[in-house]
């Protein structure tokens, strides 16, 4: 029923126009459902918690026949003009049926016909059988073309006068549908805030088992909200990046998260998954935010009133990356409340010296500010800011990524699905500053860059 969204703009015609039939189905069916869920929710001892209105006088008026079913029809029980018409109706349609019967059967012996047909097509080369039919007391040429003759069965005087009947009373009929349709829409009007109140509860219900659904089929957890700033949780997923591995047949690592301090700097190796670990905590607290059951084993978060992340999609805004990226950060700066900033490389479009002197003065001006600031990064200067906690990925072994950098004769999607299984994801706490690794000239060689470029980059860090 999805709290029936087609309702307020129904409601909203009433006192223009009579409803249509197919709105009076849907108001009948949201009506039928309804009170099946009314029920089901007494019977679990819900109904004080999904309060249902009275559905049943509104019911009775949209089925004086006592169906029970959720179709809609303008029958007989509506008014005593409609069931008289309708009943004349029946009855001049069957005699109808009959006295076309008897034509059939009669113009078939009378024309030697193998079986009884109301239209008969010749072609014109056929001159005795056109003759025939245009002679014929039972046919009487219907159309024709330059190769052939069309003969339809001829109207006796009682069909004929059957048919004027039934057109008669098929006008009857409709005006007194019309009529119907009127008063009945009058009575509807009068359970708009009953409707209204009956959609709010069916979207409630709807809400809270969507987020059941949710709840088992991704194994959630319910959260424990807390005061202070701090987003933890144990088995943490990224439910789209899990989605898209699993659908590449990749296996996915679930993160264990403990970020309590007001700034926390996160390092790691190239590809070592450190935007993957801000994503999961912007999803988290929007869950959170959201009253939505958490998709970890379990979690202890605070609320937040802003959630802002740098990697957002391009606007139609004339600015480069690095512009929007720092109009939107001014902005998400100006919010009052508490805010969560997730920095993925904050400044990067910019030159390095400058990028890295922004992120470091923007980290010690949240570190004075309520919420929670998580930046990834790979500068030197925001990984030693003594309010920041230092966190880092935990990676993979140097060796084998050594050896992994020199393994060849492997695709790309080799390489890639082996990079997964021997990388870390985790973050951990640092208990010293430390720098941030530097590992992007061996995943280069990894992901296929020519070993002459390799060993040219390796000596120049050399230097």
């Amino acid at each position: 029923l999805s709290g029936a969204p087609w309702l307020p703009q129904t409601l909203k015609a009433l006192p223009e126009r009579p409803l249509h039939l197919h709105e009076l189905f849907e108001i009948k069916k949201l009506v039928h459902y309804a009170r099946l869920q009314q029920q089901l929710c007494a019977r679990q001892g819900l109904d004080k918690l999904y309060p249902f209105p009275d559905l049943e006088n509104l019911y009775a008026l949209l089925d004086p026949e006592g169906t029970g079913s959720p179709a809609f029809s303008l029958c007989a029980a509506f008014d005593t003009r409609l069931a008289k018409y309708l009943s004349q109706l029946e009855d001049l349609q069957q005699q109808k049926r009959r006295e076309e019967h008897r034509l059939l059967q009669a113009a078939r012996q009378a024309e030697g016909l193998n079986r009884p047909v109301a239209e008969i097509v010749v072609s014109r080369l056929q001159s005795r059988e056109v003759q025939k039919l245009q002679h014929s007391a039972y046919y009487i040429l219907a159309d024709e073309n330059f190769a052939n003759l069309t003969f339809r069965l001829k109207d006796s005087a009682l069909l004929a006068d059957l048919r004027k009947k039934i057109a008669g009373i098929g006008k009857k009929l409709a005006s007194t549908e019309e009529d119907v349709v009127r008063k009945l829409s009058r009575k509807v009007a009068g359970f708009a805030k009953l409707l209204e109140k009956t959609a709010d509860t069916v979207k409630l219900l709807d809400w809270d088992f969507a987020k059941a659904r949710f709840f088992q089929s991704c194994h959630c957890c319910l959260p424990v909200l807390t005061a202070g700033v701090k987003c933890v949780a144990r088995q943490a997923v990224n439910l789209p990046l899990k989605l898209s591995l699993e659908a590449g047949k990749r296996s996915y690592q679930p993160l264990d998260l403990n970020f309590n301090s007001s700034v926390n700097v996160l390092t790691g190796p190239n590809m070592g998954g450190k935007t993957t670990a801000l994503q999961t905590v912007g999803q988290l607290c929007l869950l959170a935010h959201y009253a939505l059951p958490l998709p970890a084993g379990e979690a202890e978060v605070c609320l937040f009133d802003e959630v802002w992340y740098n990697l957002e999609p391009e606007g139609g805004e004339n600015l480069s990356s690095f512009g929007r990226e720092i109009v939107s950060l001014s902005a998400a700066l100006k919010k009052k409340g508490r805010g969560l900033f997730l920095f993925d490389e904050l400044a990067k479009g910019t030159n390095p010296a400058e990028g890295e002197a922004l992120l470091l003065a923007v980290l010690e001006y949240l570190s004075g500010q309520p919420g929670l600031t998580l930046a990834a990064t790979h500068y030197d200067k925001p990984a030693a800011l003594a309010p920041a906690a230092q966190y880092a990925i935990r990676g993979i072994d140097a060796k084998a990524l050594d050896r992994f950098a020199k393994a060849g004769g492997s695709s790309l999607e080799e390489r890639l699905d082996l990079l997964n299984q021997l990388m870390d994801y985790r973050p951990v706490r640092l208990a010293g500053k430390t720098r941030p690794p530097r590992n992007a000239i061996p995943v280069a060689g990894i992901l296929g860059l020519p070993q002459e470029i390799i060993k040219a980059a390796e000596k120049e860090m050399g230097k």
